[in-house]
């Protein structure tokens, strides 16, 4: 089931045993990397770890969470979890989030939100004037802003 599960993930997920050597890489992985899992498989996996965690050794159980990392000239957000298989060997799960990707994202999500008209265009203190109508209209429009 972890296959199928990490098979259709965006994010690139990486297994390594406790000497760095890869286990597993998913097809996300593998279109990030530039590499093939039947080429990886088997073979060191230093390169990541050396970007993700300098001067550690692989047996470290520390995680790392949400670490911007740079391999083969593109940024990734990167996670590295420690896993306790049941063989009791130390493992780890590396998970990879192109960068460009989630500012693609970000950018749609953005402009959907223009298109909706929910984005303001006009600010509280673009309103001119100081009456009392102007003040009180201001302060409910202050309010109802404050929900979203």
């Amino acid at each position: 089931m972890f296959r199928q599960i990490a098979a259709s993930s965006n994010q690139g997920i990486v297994v390594i045993d406790g000497k760095g050597i890869i286990s597993f890489i998913n097809p996300s992985a593998e279109r990030m990397l530039g590499l093939r899992a039947s080429e990886a498989t088997g073979r060191p996996f230093a390169g990541i770890l050396a970007a993700l965690r300098p001067g550690a050794a692989p047996e470290q159980p520390e995680a790392m969470r949400d670490t911007m990392i740079e391999l083969k000239n593109r940024r990734f957000i990167a996670n590295y979890i420690p896993l306790n298989p049941v063989s009791g060997k130390a493992a780890a799960m590396i998970t990879l989030e192109d960068v460009e990707r989630i500012a693609d994202m970000e950018a749609a999500v953005r402009r959907e939100s223009f298109a909706r008209k929910t984005i303001a265009h006009s600010y509280f203190e673009d309103v001119r004037g100081s009456s009392r109508s102007i003040r009180e209209a201001k302060r409910i429009a202050r309010g109802y802003a404050a929900v979203d």
